[in-house]
């Protein structure tokens, strides 16, 4: 028997505003009704903003964040999407830090059956755009203010990942777990050196020990080790609300080196186009400001210090981690979809974004010097496949 005939012909968008309604006059104690469902979007899960009615008539709205629609209700969420149960762990474990970090969407109520039900931070009123300085400055204040909420919290949040039925980090499935990273992280440094090769780019010896501890240091984080958001490079994840930005969508949030939460609003992602499934690279180009605001940051609100020679040599050990890490995932999508540009393009723009950053840095890495000649072969023209 179909689905619609099991509950009363109603369509499943129809059961799915029912189901959340019904959860929330649960939890609020009193009859609240699902006047609209406003789709928002559809990626790794799909986004929606229902208005809702209650006792007094008030038209309101939640956001609903839930499993496509032709998969709810699921048995249990995680037999359709991982994510989305991850995503439930982060916003319960960012709960427990609310009282020093409550710059982010309060999660009202989770289902099993594939449902999330998130506090509505937008205003009826559109923010004006602001220059990209004073975005970056309210970013890096709120990264920090991330940061330290959660240093040393690790275990608590690694705890209600095992609770919840998840696996152990290095395990986790999904495209952007600390074991993908690790993956893409080797499938570029693999490929930097394979294009020196073709194109007479000496190599040190030690390349591959430096790649080594590239990758040793940004798994093994000590200081620099909190819970990060992992995916901001656009407007889609912030919502700017009294001046301040709140974080949201945390599908791909996990606990790692803090300094991997700077690079992407510094050097960019791969982003996908919906309408053609074409993969692109991203950069929004933070300028300096956005570092100078969050280590600021990190000392009016924690105290926290760190000396300039320290500084150089880890961030630079950040960049250069993301920047092999995002060669080896335009490497997995040229081989099996389709770029907006070609290879080449992407390849030299990534690598010249990141060496642009890495000699404001005052720290000496073989790796970087690989970059930067290996940027200079590159721009010629009849390079355009990978190999």
């Amino acid at each position: 028997m179909k689905l619609s005939a099991i509950r009363n012909d109603k369509s499943a968008l129809d059961i799915l505003v029912s189901d959340v309604s019904q959860c929330l006059s649960v939890l609020w104690g009193e009859n609240i009704y699902g006047a609209y469902y406003e789709a928002l979007s559809k990626r790794i899960s799909c986004v929606g903003r229902l208005h809702i009615k209650g006792s007094n008539n008030k038209t309101v709205s939640v956001i609903v964040k839930h499993l496509p629609i032709d998969c709810y209700p699921a048995q249990t969420v995680t037999d359709v999407s991982q994510e989305l149960r991850e995503e439930q762990v982060c916003y319960q474990f960012l709960q427990s830090t609310r009282d020093s970090f409550p710059l982010f969407a309060q999660m009202y109520a989770f289902d099993d059956r594939g449902f999330m039900i998130l506090e509505d931070l937008s205003g009826s009123e559109k923010e004006e755009e602001e220059e990209l300085d004073v975005l970056a400055s309210r970013l890096g204040y709120t990264f920090a203010a991330l940061h330290l909420a959660t240093f040393k919290k690790v275990d608590i949040y690694n705890n209600m990942r095992k609770a919840a039925g998840l696996p152990a980090p290095m395990n986790d499935p999904r495209a952007y777990s600390l074991a993908a990273h690790r993956r893409r992280y080797q499938l570029g440094a693999a490929t930097v050196k394979d294009y020196c090769n073709i194109l007479n780019v000496a190599l040190p010896d030690t390349y591959n020990q430096h790649i080594d501890l590239i990758e040793a240091e940004m798994e093994n984080p000590g200081i620099f080790h909190c819970f990060i958001h992992d995916d901001l490079a656009n407007a889609r994840q912030v919502i700017n609300r009294d001046a301040q930005f709140h974080l949201i969508d945390f599908e791909n949030a996990k606990c790692s080196h803090a300094l991997l939460d700077l690079c992407k609003p510094l050097a960019g992602k791969f982003e996908m186009l919906l309408e053609d499934g074409e993969f692109f690279y991203a950069n929004p180009n933070f300028p300096d400001s956005f570092i100078d605001e969050y280590r600021k940051s990190l000392y009016t609100l924690g105290r926290k210090h760190f000396d300039q020679q320290y500084w150089d040599f880890s961030l630079t050990q950040a960049l250069l981690y993301h920047c092999l890490a995002l060669i080896g995932k335009l490497i997995e999508i040229s081989s099996d979809r389709q770029l907006r540009k070609d290879f080449s393009f992407d390849l030299f723009n990534i690598i010249s974004r990141h060496v642009y950053l890495l000699n404001k840095l005052e720290t000496f890495t073989p790796i970087k010097g690989v970059l930067s000649q290996l940027l200079q072969s590159i721009q010629n023209p009849e390079i355009n496949e990978s190999p």
